[in-house]
């Protein structure tokens, strides 16, 4: 859901709020089966952080709750005059984008591209990782706002296909690097 970079930012966002202390009532309305599951740090700054980390891999409880959800909601409440609320904001709102439910599937039409052929063309014209995270957050941001810290190339294209269309990654190739697109355009196979 967040990166680590995210968790961090959330991290000092608590303590320049004045939130270190106040544990419970940013767990509250959280499954208390869950937060009493938290394991303890000891130290308050250390705590926020290991649950932070914790909720981040949890998810959606089976009761359709997102503890992680939850502690932001109430974060952004409790620092609600406070700049730091834009912090809590701007996770919440991600948090919620990555639970939203995938769009629907695209239908490849005969003349549309074939996924494993777009794969290919991308893994010509975007031969490195870091061009492939450049192109996804200038054309894709939405995707590019779920790639983690570690997220292997494979994955990253999946989520690119899952959320888009090949159509669409072919067009934003084109304008990305007409001359590598128009190079390696043989490699596409339509279906």
């Amino acid at each position: 859901m967040l990166t680590q970079a995210d968790i961090h930012q959330l991290h000092a966002a608590i303590l320049s709020a004045g939130l270190i202390g106040e544990r419970e009532a940013l767990l509250g309305g959280i499954d208390a089966g869950y937060a009493a599951g938290l394991a303890h740090a000891g130290a308050p700054g250390p705590q926020v952080l290991q649950d932070l980390n914790a909720m981040n891999t949890t998810g959606t409880l089976r009761d359709g709750s997102r503890p992680l959800a939850r502690w932001l909601a109430n974060a952004v409440h409790m620092s609600a005059s406070r700049q730091e609320s834009v912090v809590f904001q701007a996770a919440l709102a991600k948090v919620e984008l990555a639970a939203a439910p995938a769009p629907p599937k695209h239908v490849a039409g005969p003349g549309a591209p074939r996924p494993a052929s777009v794969r290919k063309l991308v893994a010509q014209v975007l031969r490195a990782d870091s061009d492939l995270d450049a192109f996804c957050l200038d054309h894709f941001r939405s995707v590019y706002d779920r790639f983690s810290a570690g997220m292997d190339r494979v994955r990253k294209m999946n989520l690119l296909l899952e959320q888009t269309t090949p159509a669409e990654i072919v067009a934003r190739l084109r304008e990305h690097d007409p001359r590598a697109v128009q190079q390696h355009e043989h490699l596409l196979e339509l279906g």
